[in-house]
């Protein structure tokens, strides 16, 4: 992180080395090239503190005024690190991926299988397998394709047509 630190008045090294030392506890929060601008001045008796962090486009802003330089320095930056978190929490949960909840795998739950039937499919044409649908009143019929020798199954769909699935 770079610290520029811009002293309206005149301010002793003591304070910018304080300055500096303090505005690195916040470096753990922020991005290594982040940019953290400090203006120093003395406005009406107190001490003006303004605190601006650039972070790859999250624009953090804070300001203190207060008699005693070293508090206003500690409230200015205290602010600014309350955002900083707020920010990194925000970055932090916003990369994790919630799901609805239909979407969540769930533990498979186990269908119990009633029964098994074991088919010999017929070697038929089309026509043959349409009236065999027909005449067991079934959902479904798998035949042999007596033309093409695919196996097919032939469904009757909701519009009345037959469908048939090739495999």
């Amino acid at each position: 992180m770079k610290i520029e630190i811009e002293k309206r008045n005149d301010i002793s090294s003591k304070i910018e080395g304080y300055i500096r030392k303090r505005a690195k506890k916040l470096e753990k929060y922020l991005k290594e090239d982040a940019l953290m601008k400090i203006v120093v001045s003395h406005q009406k008796g107190n001490f003006l503190i303004e605190t601006t962090i650039n972070d790859y486009g999250n624009i953090l802003h804070s300001k203190a005024s207060l008699p005693d330089i070293e508090l206003s320095i500690d409230e200015s930056l205290k602010k600014i690190e309350t955002q900083a978190k707020k920010l990194k929490e925000k970055i932090v949960n916003h990369k994790k991926v919630h799901l609805p909840s239909f979407f969540q795998e769930k533990e498979e739950e186990q269908v119990p299988v009633v029964k098994t039937r074991r088919i010999e499919p017929a070697i038929l044409f089309i026509e043959e397998a349409i009236n065999e649908l027909i005449f067991q009143e079934n959902p479904f019929f798998v035949f042999k394709n007596k033309e093409t020798a695919i196996y097919n199954i032939i469904y009757r769909a909701k519009n009345g047509t037959y469908q048939i699935l090739e495999f």
